[in-house]
């Protein structure tokens, strides 16, 4: 790392604007940058690029799943499916 700051890109979600999160911030040399709310998923590069073709694939493994009968995804049906989606998509 070049430089002692950090930058924190976040959602205008009102749930980060506390006192004690900027406080931590500050004492942890980090700056934020709020885009506006519900603006997010243009303006990140890695939703548009990476994650949103991998959303489609883990769509698509959800949907077979649903045609077996399956309607329920735990913590390790979802790595399974991410993994399964992840490979259809390189």
């Amino acid at each position: 790392t070049k430089g002692v700051y950090r930058l924190l890109i976040l959602d205008g979600h009102s749930s980060h604007a506390t006192p004690e999160f900027d406080q931590y911030c500050t004492e942890n040399k980090i700056i934020t940058l709020c885009i506006p709310s519900h603006t997010s998923h243009r303006l990140q590069p890695l939703d548009v690029s990476c994650y949103s073709p991998l959303k489609v694939a883990y769509g698509h493994e959800v949907q077979k799943l649903a045609r077996y009968g399956v309607h329920h995804v735990n913590k390790e049906d979802f790595l399974a499916i991410t993994g399964s989606a992840g490979s259809a998509h390189s």
